[in-house]
């Protein structure tokens, strides 16, 4: 009898205890709670429990937090073994989801960031140079003097080729001596071949022409993001279509004097940009080797596409104004060759003129003495 009785008095203060400890802790988590939708519902154990009130939503929210689910016992005086059970629905805010993509580490990642960050190197500073040089040669002299313009225009595209295969067989990364070895390779290279193909003018002279093609095919590449064609077979056929029409410019004498103006003035002033984009590292030389897809290694994986910045939009801009302007010089100069060599040409005339009036006299005269002679031989014989 008294085990029973002490086993009910422990029982009721465990639960006394257990009320008058969890309902200030359960308040202050009703307080701090963000979200929370309370749906009040109380059942009362052998007493008439107290009027229900109505339903209500707390509007209070926080967007970026998550609640958890919590449950309460509130509406009961401290003591009671009974107690109302209040449901709290989690209301779940969705997060507004940044534009940009996200590192693991926090940082974003800019949408409009190149693949590869270009970099100034020493190898890349001379080869700015020498282009930036040879390109305004080719774009403002070109035509004026043929040697000048055969040479420049052979050497750059036969340096562009050895590039290309170095591209192709390499593996990055590449260090600043391998760097200044693979420049010295495309200047030696280029300039042999371009000395040589002094000697043989007649077929070399059309490679001004040729590189002017290839230029302006990449030119039209390089106007959309990742490339104006997407799909190698497409580039190729693009490039060789470009190729081939410019060099039929050489071809024919009608049009071979302002093929040789345009191409070579687009050629160089393609080349004089490139140049400006060693030190300006606007990232357009790294936009050619894109679109040429020779070496997955240059890339990071997973690089779709090439964005264009406003660096690369102001200089591929660049190249049509310093085209025409290539184009209104050598015009000019060409015009002022034409008139020199009209004038040579005229002077030439006059002179062989006078030289045959002089070269007829002198004959008359030799053969009026002859007659003479013949007469005096004649009369004395």
């Amino acid at each position: 009898m008294r085990l029973s009785f002490a086993t009910v008095s422990l029982l009721f203060a465990l639960s006394c205890a257990e009320e008058l400890g969890a309902k200030p802790l359960l308040r202050v988590r009703q307080e701090s709670t963000a979200t929370a939708t309370d749906i009040t519902t109380s059942t009362g154990v052998g007493k008439t429990s107290p009027p229900t009130p109505a339903p209500t939503q707390s509007t209070k929210t926080d967007q970026n937090e998550d609640v958890a689910p919590t449950t309460s016992s509130e509406g009961a005086d401290v003591g009671d073994a009974t107690s109302v059970i209040t449901a709290r629905p989690v209301e779940t805010m969705l997060t507004t989801i940044n534009s940009n993509l996200t590192y693991p580490n926090g940082t974003d990642i800019d949408a409009n960031a190149l693949p590869i960050q270009p970099k100034l190197t020493p190898a890349l500073g001379v080869a700015g140079a020498v282009l930036m040089l040879s390109g305004l040669a080719l774009a403002f002299v070109g035509i004026k003097h043929r040697p000048t313009q055969t040479f420049l225009s052979t050497s750059l595209l036969i340096a562009l080729g050895i590039e290309v295969l170095i591209v192709y067989l390499m593996t990055p990364p590449i260090s600043n001596a391998i760097q200044g070895a693979y420049l010295i390779a495309g200047v030696v290279g280029g300039s042999a071949l371009g000395a040589l193909a002094l000697i043989f003018k007649e077929v070399s002279e059309g490679f001004g022409c040729l590189l002017g093609g290839f230029s302006l095919a990449m030119w039209l590449l390089v106007l959309s993001p990742g490339g104006l064609i997407k799909n190698k077979p497409g580039k190729i056929i693009m490039i060789g279509l470009f190729c081939a029409a410019s060099f039929s410019l050489y071809i024919s004498r009608f049009t071979r004097v302002y093929g040789i103006i345009a191409c070579t003035s687009l050629a160089g002033a393609y080349a004089f940009v490139l140049g400006i984009d060693c030190f300006s590292r606007a990232g357009l030389k790294e936009f050619w080797v894109y679109i040429w897809d020779l070496n997955p290694d240059v890339f990071p994986p997973f690089s779709d596409s090439y964005p264009i910045t406003r660096d690369m939009r102001a200089e591929i801009g660049a190249v049509i104004v310093i085209t025409c302007f290539g184009v209104l010089s050598q015009i000019k100069i060409w015009k002022i060759v034409k008139e020199q060599k009209a004038k040579r040409e005229a002077d030439r005339l006059a002179e062989q003129e006078a030289r045959d009036v002089e070269e007829a006299e002198v004959g008359r005269d030799i053969e009026a003495q002859v007659a003479r002679e013949r007469g005096n031989w004649e009369g004395q014989y």
